[in-house]
């Protein structure tokens, strides 16, 4: 039995998916993608001279980019050709992630263990006896063990977040081309 738990955490900690696009946009559409995708998401922007700021309230325009610092909760604005990169995370998104991949491999690993371990002995005469075929056993243990990896990942995901990392391509930095990265909980 540690050994299934032990298997079951390693899983559960190790689900997730990162999903990686190149994209080539005009200005205006990278511009309007990225505002509206940041919204009010807490924001990871790193600037050239590899300075990193936290915030959120991310604002992009040709010429400045402005957002809300996480900690002093004043507007920090640089010009946007200083800005390298800009990671934006979903908590409500990464817990839907986290909930789906945690429920798929603890039913998967529920329902393997529950055939794995086969069917019980006919009960003889006896008050009390429950007697399960293997089939029984994968339905019960992935229903179970489905469940609590849901949770689990429902919860990891909510405070990991589900990120989108734009990487904007350094020698062409007056916005016409940029990077886009989406990835989920495991980041």
């Amino acid at each position: 039995m540690r050994i299934h738990v032990s298997l079951l955490t390693i899983l559960l900690l190790a689900t997730g998916c990162t999903h990686q696009r190149a994209v080539t946009l005009t200005e205006a559409e990278s511009v309007r993608s990225l505002n509206q995708r940041a919204g009010q998401h807490a924001v990871t922007v790193e600037l050239a001279d590899g300075a990193v700021y936290y915030g959120r309230a991310f604002q992009m325009a040709a010429d400045s980019t402005s957002w809300l610092m996480r900690d002093s909760h004043e507007v920090k604005s640089v010009a946007t050709k200083d800005v390298v990169a800009v990671e934006i995370r979903n908590s409500g998104r990464g817990a839907l992630e986290g909930l789906a991949a945690g429920a798929i491999a603890g039913s998967l690993v529920g329902v393997a263990l529950g055939l794995i371990a086969g069917d019980d002995p006919a009960c003889d005469n006896t008050w009390f006896c429950i007697s399960l075929s293997a089939e029984e056993k994968a339905q019960i243990s992935g229903v179970l063990l489905g469940t609590v990896s849901g949770l689990g990942g429902l919860i990891r995901g909510a405070i990991r977040g589900s990120r989108d990392v734009y990487r904007f391509d350094a020698t062409e930095m007056d916005g016409h081309r940029f990077q886009e990265q989406d990835s989920t909980p495991d980041g």
